[in-house]
């Protein structure tokens, strides 16, 4: 999965550069942690009009966000181009539903033996390990673009001081 954005800030080049720079020089504390909020943190580099930036959410699973931008001057400031290259979040917990429903079913057949009812119950079951599995999925893919919107707003609000 790739998202290019781009924005334009009203600072210019060097303040966007310097201000980048003093915020990334340690890792960078977005969110503290607890028992509700994961722990965001956001690392990284700038070289010369090149940035590099790694996101990292620890929550009840790890998410990792590596993005890399470019500055680049214009007549109003500054324009920030964005490229998320990798979205790391795990895909694993998505199709739980579903292996879990396959693996009830097969050992209550090993039980009592394969039926009609049970093969209509096994049928009915599978489609609604699916439809969660594909509601999973969707707010998998919600969370992702909330996290990249963050982070975006994280930018924004560094360079802009």
């Amino acid at each position: 999965m790739e998202i290019r954005r781009e924005v334009v800030l009203p600072v210019s080049p060097e303040t966007a550069r310097r201000h980048l720079a003093a915020a990334l020089a340690t890792p960078l504390v977005v969110q503290q942690g607890n028992l509700i909020l994961a722990k965001i943190i956001c690392s990284g580099r700038i070289k010369g009009n090149e940035l590099w930036v790694r996101y990292i959410e620890y929550g009840r699973s790890t998410a990792y966000i590596d993005l890399t931008g470019h500055l680049e001057e214009t007549p109003d400031g500054v324009r920030l181009h964005i490229t998320v290259s990798s979205d790391e979040t795990p895909g694993f917990l998505v199709y739980l539903p579903l292996a879990a429903v396959s693996l009830f079913l097969a050992l209550s057949s090993i039980n009592s033996g394969l039926k009609l009812e049970l093969l209509a119950n096994y049928f009915l079951l599978v489609l609604f390990g699916a439809a969660i599995t594909f509601l999973m999925r969707s707010l998998n893919s919600s969370f992702s673009q909330m996290r990249i919107a963050k982070l975006e707003g994280v930018l924004v609000q560094i360079i802009m001081g």
